[in-house]
């Protein structure tokens, strides 16, 4: 047997929840009429959520929103930040020679060849050696690590 319960609007204004079969009443004006149920959870803690969502007023519905909406720019952000490095270190690994040397020019070149842009090879290569994926060998030259 599986439990429901159901989120209920009073003519109040009130929201409150009940288990699904109960009698209902509004737990601020005790109010048994003119009940709307808006929905159905198959969890307390579903239901849990629903009721405080719905009873909280507007200006904090509005800030938690807010919240939400920037950290999922902040996770999209990451996710391009990860997949930008990958990018990237593909271009480094086509600009290494048959003896495993990265460089200047031939990084330059890919990065033109691909249409990069929005990174000098400078740096990309900065930005790699903090990463620690390469090392200085000589002048304009890196080593893969």
């Amino acid at each position: 047997m599986h439990v429901y319960w159901n989120l209920v609007k009073c003519t109040c204004g009130h929201h409150f929840g009940i288990k699904k079969g109960n009698r209902m009443s509004c737990s601020r004006c005790s109010k048994t009429i003119d009940l709307k149920i808006l929905n159905s959870f198959s969890s307390s803690k579903e239901l849990s959520i629903a009721v405080s969502s719905a009873n909280a007023p507007d200006e904090v519905k509005n800030i938690i929103k807010s919240k939400l909406k920037k950290a999922s720019l902040k996770s999209n952000n990451k996710i391009e930040e990860i997949n930008n490095f990958r990018k990237f270190q593909n271009v480094i690994k086509k600009s290494i020679d048959v003896n495993g040397v990265l460089k200047l020019e031939n990084l330059v070149k890919v990065l033109h060849h691909n249409g990069i842009t929005n990174i000098t090879a400078e740096e990309l290569i900065e930005t790699s050696e903090f990463e620690g994926l390469i090392i200085r060998s000589g002048h304009k030259e890196w080593t893969w690590l």
